[in-house]
């Protein structure tokens, strides 16, 4: 089994998984990573993405760079990966698509606006996309936990222009 991570030197070892490196924010790595799936397993049945972090901060706050970058990994990312992956899938004649989302796209609390509009997005994109490919014996899953322990705050940035006006409603959300 294989696995993937951009820094996989650091990944935790798993038994029976072998970690090889993906950034998702770039296509030729996308495309190199579905290349040596198929060149080492000969297959590709099962693609799980779920790469993410969250911006926090009021949607104010946030700077059209950082939005953008969230989009990269968030959202783009699955974009890539499906597109890199779809026509190994499709030749197979079957396989199966794992989008991970989050209850924030149920949720929609606030200083989370631009994680909840990526998670959205993976909805509806994850959504359409089982429309298109169940014919060919291709599924495509949306997952969308709620609230539990992960690290997700490790990779976590903050908006980064903080504005007053905000600053009593954030103390309260986030407390």
């Amino acid at each position: 089994m294989l696995g993937t991570s951009r820094r996989p030197a650091e990944a935790e070892p798993l038994a029976g998984v072998e970690m090889i490196p993906l950034d998702v924010r770039v296509t030729r790595p996308v495309e190199d990573c579905a290349s040596t799936v198929v060149d080492r397993t000969g297959r590709l049945d099962v693609l799980v993405n779920n790469a993410g972090y969250p911006l926090g901060g009021a949607l104010e706050e946030a700077t059209p760079e950082q939005v953008g970058a969230v989009f990269e990994t968030n959202f783009f990312g699955v974009v890539r990966m499906v597109k890199a992956t779809l026509p190994i899938m499709r030749r197979q004649r079957g396989g199966q698509i794992i989008n991970i989302s989050s209850g924030m796209a149920q949720a929609r609390l606030p200083f989370l606006g631009f994680y909840t509009a990526t998670k959205c997005a993976v909805d509806g994109y994850g959504e359409s996309l089982w429309h298109e490919l169940r014919h060919l014996d291709i599924g495509v899953s949306v997952i969308t936990p709620g609230f539990f322990r992960t690290n997700i705050e490790q990779n976590a940035i903050q908006a980064e222009e903080k504005i007053e006006d905000y600053e009593s409603w954030r103390e309260k959300a986030e407390g």
